[in-house]
């Protein structure tokens, strides 16, 4: 008795519908997939960034006033019209060739920018890879809302910390002649 042979396996028409709904199948999932990959390091670089620049505020702030300033219990202000003068807008900034380690006053930070350093000059980019920072000092009102060109009671220190997607985030705060 005779019988018929069943055809077993694809046909190529089948085979190539087959590879054109897999290759549609995985552009979906890895367009729905790859940015929220992206996305989910955005937190870290938040929380680096908000380590680092608090770090630096807690690090400044913890300096004098001014280098006119006392720095023996604070007794002796600088004032903007009598002496000990402050020192002025547009000479903020390190005093001559002062080196980080030696910064004693506020505005010495003025400026400084760059890859990520210690108080004492270490570099530390292998803790925060990609990661850089700006700082800007200025003489402010007790808002803090503007940069003035004149002495006053008050200097803004802003730190601008960037992560390795070059995303900014600001931190400012602000240094009382006290």
């Amino acid at each position: 008795m005779p019988y018929k042979k069943i055809q077993q396996g694809f046909t190529l028409i089948e085979i190539i519908m087959g590879i054109v709904v897999l290759a549609i199948a995985l552009l979906l999932i890895t367009s729905v997939l790859l940015p929220a990959a992206r996305q989910s390091i955005t937190p870290v670089y938040q929380v680096r960034a908000a380590e680092l620049g608090q770090s630096l505020l807690n690090e400044i702030m913890a300096k004098s006033f001014d280098q006119a300033s006392d720095r023996r219990g604070g007794r002796q202000r600088c004032k903007a019209d009598q002496e000990p003068l402050c020192t002025a807008p547009d000479q903020l900034g390190p005093d001559n060739t002062e080196t980080r380690d030696r910064f004693n006053d506020v505005d010495d930070y003025h400026g400084l920018s760059g890859s990520v350093e210690s108080a004492l000059g270490e570099d530390l980019s292998d803790l925060y890879p990609g990661f850089s920072v700006q700082i800007n000092v200025c003489y402010s009102d007790a808002n803090a809302s503007q940069c003035l060109n004149e002495i006053t009671l008050f200097k803004r220190v802003q730190i601008t910390v960037f992560t390795p997607d070059n995303q900014p985030f600001e931190f400012s705060a602000l240094r009382g002649n006290f």
